[in-house]
C-alpha cells in the first residue's frame, strides 16, 4: 500500500477546469491522475463556441508553464491580432440598429473552447474511457478510491470532481436529488458558421470580435485573415420561453425560430441568421444553474470545481473565469498540503469555503442578470449593462432562486 501522503490527487473530468488543475499540480510536482469518461478526441466539441477570459487571466497564467503560456495566443479566436488592453462591447438596439452603449471590458481575451482545452492538455496523460460509477473512502479515512465502469479503480489522497454541470462526483457528495441543476424558462440558439466574404467583412465592421444586440421584444474563428470566407462566426440568440416550459425542438423548428427572430432585427443580426448556409446546424441551448450547498468533504478527500461546483448561466461571461479561479485556489491549497504547511482537511476545507461563497454569489448574480437582460424595461439594471465583466458583483437575489446563505458551512 502506498503511504497516503504520496497518493495522487484524482481529477475527474478533462475539460478546461480539470486540465488546468492538472497543469498546476504538474508545475508544482504534486502527483495526480486525471480521468475522462469520453474517448480520446471525444472532447473535440461538436458544439464549439468561444469564451471570455478576463479577470481570471493572471491566475490562468500562473497555472501554466512558460512554454505553454507562450502558445496562449493560438487559442484566441483571432490569433492574428493583438488583444487591446482596453476593449469595449458594443450593445445595439437589435430592432433599429442604433447603438445603446459601449460596455468597457478592460483586457478581454476571446478564446476558442476547443483550442483552449487542447493547449491545457499538452503534457498531461489523460486516462480516457473512464466513466466514474462510485467513490469511497478507505476504512481508515486516509484515502479515496474511484471506481469505474470498466472494473478498474484508482486510489488517491483526494478526489476533485471537475466533471461539469451534471457532475457524477456532485451526485456522490450530496445525493442525486440535491445535485440536480435547476432549469430556467429561458433558452438559447447558437451556430458556428462561415459566410460569403461580403457578409463576413460586414459583420466585423461593427467590432473585430463581438457585438451584442437587445431587442425590445424579446465570435468568431479566423484561420486565414486574408480570406473572409474562412472566418467562422459564433452567433447566439436567447429568449424567454414563450410557453414558460422548455421544449425539445427538431432541427427544422430551431431554424424556423431563429429565422423568425432575425426577421425582426437590424444588421448585423439579421444577416447573421438569415444568411446561414442551408446545412448549418442550429444548437438549442437550455441554460441551468446549481447554487453550491455545503457538502461533506470527508476530511478533505472529495471536492468539486468549475461547473460541477457552481453551474451558472452564460449571459455575463463569468463561467470560465470562476473555473480558473477554482483551479488556481485548489492547486494553491494542495501545494500547502504537499509541503506540510496544512493538513489535507484544512487545505480542502479552506478551498471549499472560498469556492462555495464566491461561486454561489456569482451563480445568483448571473441568474439575475439573465432575467434582466431579457426584459427591455430592466436592461439598464442588469449587471452586464452596469458592470460589464467585472469580478465579484454582489447582485440581489433573483426571483428564480432561493436566497444563498454564504455563511453556511
Amino acid at each position: 500500500m502506498i503511504p497516503h501522503e504520496r497518493l495522487p490527487v484524482i481529477i475527474v473530468g478533462a475539460g478546461v477546469t480539470g486540465l488546468l488543475i492538472a497543469q498546476g499540480l504538474r508545475k508544482a510536482f504534486v502527483p495526480f491522475v486525471i480521468v475522462e469518461q469520453e474517448p480520446p478526441g471525444g472532447r473535440s466539441y461538436a458544439r464549439e463556441w468561444s469564451m471570455s477570459l478576463h479577470w481570471g487571466y493572471p491566475l490562468f497564467a500562473e497555472l501554466l508553464t512558460g512554454d505553454l503560456l507562450s502558445k496562449f495566443k493560438s487559442t484566441q479566436t483571432d490569433p492574428f491580432n493583438d488583444t487591446p488592453e482596453e476593449d469595449e462591447l458594443p450593445m445595439m438596439h437589435a430592432q433599429t440598429g442604433e447603438k445603446i452603449t459601449s460596455l468597457p471590458l478592460g483586457l478581454n481575451y476571446r478564446v476558442s473552447r476547443d483550442k483552449l482545452r487542447m493547449l491545457c492538455a499538452q503534457g498531461i496523460d489523460v486516462r480516457y474511457n473512464k466513466y466514474l460509477v462510485d467513490a469511497r473512502l478507505s476504512n481508515d479515512g486516509n484515502a479515496v478510491t474511484a471506481y469505474f465502469d470498466d472494473n478498474t479503480e484508482v486510489i488517491g489522497c483526494t478526489l476533485i470532481g471537475a466533471d461539469g454541470v451534471r457532475s457524477i462526483v456532485r451526485r456522490i457528495l450530496v445525493g442525486p436529488e440535491k445535485a440536480m441543476p435547476t432549469s430556467i424558462p429561458y433558452e438559447g440558439f447558437m451556430v458556428n458558421a462561415s459566410y460569403p466574404a461580403e457578409d463576413a467583412v460586414k459583420f466585423r465592421q461593427f467590432h473585430p470580435m463581438y457585438v451584442s444586440g437587445v431587442h425590445p421584444d424579446g465570435s468568431q474563428d479566423v484561420p486565414d485573415p486574408a480570406d473572409p470566407t474562412t472566418w467562422r462566426f459564433i452567433s447566439q440568440v436567447s429568449r424567454k420561453v414563450p410557453s414558460g416550459r422548455i421544449t425539445n425542438y427538431d432541427a427544422t423548428t430551431c431554424r424556423q425560430i431563429v429565422n423568425d427572430i432575425a426577421s425582426q432585427c437590424s444588421e448585423p443580426f439579421r444577416s447573421a441568421w438569415l444568411h446561414l448556409p442551408d446545412d448549418t446546424v442550429v444548437w438549442h441551448v437550455k441554460p441551468a444553474y446549481w447554487v453550491p450547498i455545503p457538502w461533506d468533504n470527508a476530511g478533505g478527500r472529495m471536492t468539486l470545481a468549475g461547473d460541477a461546483a457552481h453551474s451558472m448561466t452564460y449571459h455575463r461571461g463569468q463561467g470560465l473565469n470562476h473555473a480558473v479561479n477554482d483551479a488556481w485556489t485548489v492547486v494553491a491549497r494542495l501545494k500547502e498540503y504537499a509541503c506540510g504547511i496544512k493538513s489535507l482537511a484544512d487545505a480542502v476545507s479552506e478551498y471549499n469555503t472560498e469556492c462555495r461563497e464566491r461561486g454561489g454569489r456569482e451563480v445568483l448574480a448571473s441568474l439575475r442578470n439573465t432575467e434582466l437582460v431579457h426584459s427591455w424595461d430592466d436592461l439598464k439594471e442588469s449587471d452586464i449593462f452596469r458592470y460589464a465583466f467585472a469580478k465579484g458583483v454582489q447582485a440581489p437575489t433573483c426571483a428564480m432562486a432561493a436566497k444563498f446563505d454564504a455563511s453556511a458551512t
